[in-house]
């Protein structure tokens, strides 16, 4: 038998390897199928309908609930306990103890229940308030820097936070005398509006009717202030979040947090209100009693001793440790609320530039 009269092994009468279990259809060449696409590696953008489960940090990188955000902050705190932690108790320590120092030496620091929550009556109150209050947005905007890193699975410390706040200070310093400016404005058309129609009232009829009027007119003045304040509160949530990890200005970032609260605003408010309630329970729960043992021991020793001393100092501890766990939790239901309405609304957790730059310090750990 010659070579052209053997079969040939021709490609066409075998198997393709490409079509598994099958032979090749006529004419021996087709195009393969598609490849099945891989699952998705990131949160999809506004429209998708899945999201990804990827959990390199505190929280899955997709859409969270309130349980999220709630534990999320709390799980915070012990993944960076000391950026988020240390610094937080360092600064109301050194509050507290710039509040009692005059106290201390006039001696009326042992005549109060808990002298470590006022200041004392030599500093001018309202400076005293004022500049702590400051502070005390400065600490918030610190705090949510942390919190975004950990979202990355990142512990920033404190050196590598205070870097990063620092160019953000004037901005941070601009949007709370503009929100200190605000309240200002709405607390004054309340107490005008009161004023003149409680004279008027009181002028025309000064009999028990216009008494019952009267009162109810300030019960109702007072709701609505109170409403309009939450309002103002809610819309201006994402305020610091922005100017802190978008690099904005005070004004803008104003802008920004109406843009975001728009269309959540009840889901914000609620969430908001939902962690100062929990903030507030558990500082009562923890201050208070202890606050009526310290007075009970001052009523029975009378003057300033060892023991009432001591006394006073274990409730100075414990109300800057409660102040120090409160303000960490809210800082970082704000800042992962903001996060949340960031993916919801642009599909972007946490992809901002400000939010991925890595430092030495603050590399994940293994």
């Amino acid at each position: 038998m010659s070579d052209d009269d053997r079969p040939q092994n021709r490609r066409d009468d075998a198997p393709d390897r490409r079509w598994p279990g099958a032979y090749p259809p006529p004419g021996g060449s087709a195009s393969l199928p598609p490849e099945p696409s891989p699952p998705p590696r990131g949160p999809m953008y506004p429209g998708g309908d899945t999201w990804s489960e990827v959990r390199p940090g505190i929280v899955p990188l997709r859409p969270l609930g309130v349980g999220d955000i709630l534990g999320g902050s709390f799980a915070t705190m012990r993944y960076n306990p000391r950026t988020m932690l240390g610094v937080s108790f360092a600064f109301f320590l050194v509050v507290g103890v710039l509040a009692a120092i005059p106290g201390v030496i006039s001696g009326e620091m042992f005549r109060q229940a808990n002298p470590w929550t006022t200041s004392a009556a030599d500093v001018p109150i309202n400076v005293f308030q004022i500049v702590t209050g400051l502070l005390s947005g400065l600490l918030t905007g610190f705090l949510m820097i942390p919190v975004a890193a950990a979202v990355q699975g990142r512990r920033p410390g404190p050196g590598a936070t205070w870097t990063r706040l620092r160019p953000r200070i004037p901005a941070l310093i601009g949007l709370l005398l503009l929100e200190l400016l605000g309240a200002a404005l709405l607390t004054l058309p309340f107490i005008g509006i009161g004023l003149a129609l409680g004279a008027g009232a009181l002028s025309s009829d000064p009999g028990g009717e216009s008494v019952f009027a009267l009162v109810l007119l300030v019960v109702g003045l007072f709701v609505g202030f109170f409403v309009a304040l939450a309002v103002l509160w809610t819309f201006l949530a994402f305020s610091a979040p922005a100017i802190v990890l978008e690099g904005i200005g005070p004004v803008a970032g104003i802008k920004r947090s109406f843009r975001l609260v728009r269309g959540a605003f009840w889901r914000t408010l609620g969430v908001l209100l939902l962690a100062s309630i929990v903030t507030g329970i558990v500082s009562v729960a923890l201050v208070v009693p202890v606050s009526l043992l310290t007075a009970v021991v001052g009523f029975g020793l009378g003057e300033a001793t060892a023991a009432a001393a001591a006394v006073l100092l274990v409730v100075g501890l414990l109300t800057v440790a409660v102040q120090a766990v409160a303000q960490p939790f809210g800082a970082g239901v704000t800042a992962l609320l903001y996060l949340d309405r960031r993916l919801r609304t642009e599909g972007a957790f946490p992809g901002e530039p400000t939010l991925t730059q890595e430092s030495p310090q603050d590399r994940p750990r293994r």
